[in-house]
């Protein structure tokens, strides 16, 4: 088993990536990762009357479950499924949260304009400015 912490919180995905950029991804939401992207579907009619056209992107970088689990290389699986989106095209905004089992055990995940994951550990403090002690 492991240390197990619970992930909360999205990353948006804009402008949406296209179906043809990632309907091949192991990041879908039948895969078996940690992390998964949204989908979403809208049905839109078509101008020359050939009936309804259905479009599906990507609008998310979410948590695969809301289940407590082990999650050491989640900086990782983040840069593993930027590989898989277009470079340079989208904008993400939002953080995944990760906290652990342990009182002050939180860290956040975002990615940068540049497109590199980045992290950062929160900080703890008493009122007085003295560091918290888990």
């Amino acid at each position: 088993m492991g240390y197990e912490s619970t992930l909360t919180g999205e990353i948006t995905i804009r402008p949406a990536v296209r179906w043809v950029d990632y309907r091949d991804s192991m990041f879908r939401e039948d895969g078996d990762r940690t992390l998964s992207i949204r989908l979403s579907e809208s049905v839109n009619k078509s101008s020359n009357d050939d009936g309804e056209v259905l479009t599906r992107t990507a609008t998310a970088i979410v948590p695969r479950s809301i289940d407590r689990g082990v999650y050491y290389n989640l900086a990782n699986e983040l840069r593993v499924l930027l590989e898989q989106i277009p470079a340079g095209k989208h904008r993400f905004d939002g953080y995944l949260t990760r906290k652990g089992e342990e009182q002050g055990d939180v860290q956040r995940y975002w990615i940068d304009a540049d497109g590199t994951v980045q992290s950062e550990t929160a900080d703890m403090r008493w009122p007085d400015g003295t560091a918290v002690e888990p």
